[in-house]
């Protein structure tokens, strides 16, 4: 039996699901910025550019 990596199984669940968090995002915040910034983990303090560069969770 081969055992799945969790770390894999996470990217493959976030690939499947990325597009139907993100509008379940902007439905909440009303804001595709904030709705981006919460699926990259964005972080306070660094400039827009840095944190998305910096804080993408899978490539």
């Amino acid at each position: 039996m081969h055992k799945i990596n969790p770390l894999e199984l996470i990217e493959e669940i976030y690939k499947k699901h990325y597009v139907y968090l993100r509008n379940f995002l902007i439905g909440l915040t009303k804001n595709d910025e904030v709705a981006d910034d919460i699926i990259q983990g964005g972080r306070k303090g660094e400039s827009e550019h840095e944190n998305r560069k910096s804080t993408c969770f899978f490539s």
